[in-house]
């Protein structure tokens, strides 16, 4: 891709943590198993080249931190930490077992019209929702031009896949995107653009 191409941006999930797959995890940090960095590994490589200068953004929380820090050292990159990036504080939920969770109504609710229910001393969803609408403005703002990656986590992303194709709130939860997994966005003219979701073999 070329500069006329516009601002390529691509968003990636962090790879899976030593809390295991099925934890509800949101503030907490906690660190990338071994597996989920051969996981982000794979998605980087696996990435269609793009011929602009790279800057890469990163949640500030460990798990997209530090390998956004290697990438960007590897890539010679500016490295940007945007706290906006960070994912929802699910509050009471933290670190639930999602394979336990369908006992609990109000978790039900949650998935169901995260709108409609909030986390016990959590944040609410339309706050994380202006939160992540906010970071994107800068990030679009701050870089017009040029490819962007940006290590966030799964909950950012969903709300930009509906933010951006304008869907209501409670879509959140149907847009299905793996540890590592990707979506590529294409801002030109003030315009944005979804250009791939889910497209690169991010699995090992």
């Amino acid at each position: 891709m070329s500069n006329s191409d516009g601002h390529i941006i691509d968003l990636i999930r962090h790879g899976e943590t030593t809390a295991g797959k099925h934890r509800l995890i949101g503030r907490t940090d906690v660190p990338l198993s071994e597996r989920g960095w051969q996981q982000l590994s794979a998605t980087v490589e696996a990435l269609p080249a793009v011929s602009q200068p790279l800057t890469v953004w990163t949640s500030p929380l460990q798990r997209c931190a530090k390998f956004a820090r290697s990438f960007a050292r590897q890539r010679q990159a500016a490295l940007i930490l945007e706290d906006d990036f960070r994912e929802m504080d699910f509050g009471d939920w933290e670190m639930t077992d999602m394979r336990d969770a369908g006992r609990d109504e109000s978790f039900q609710r949650f998935f169901q019209a995260p709108q409609d229910c909030t986390p016990p001393a959590g944040e609410s969803f339309d706050a994380f929702y202006q939160r992540v609408a906010r970071g994107w403005q800068r990030l679009t703002q701050q870089t017009q031009a040029g490819h962007s990656m940006v290590f966030t986590h799964g909950g950012v992303i969903r709300v930009l896949c509906c933010l951006l194709l304008s869907l209501p709130s409670s879509s959140t939860s149907r847009v299905l995107l793996s540890h590592a997994g990707h979506m590529r966005v294409r801002v030109r003219d003030g315009q944005a653009k979804l250009l791939s979701l889910n497209a690169c073999p991010c699995a090992v």
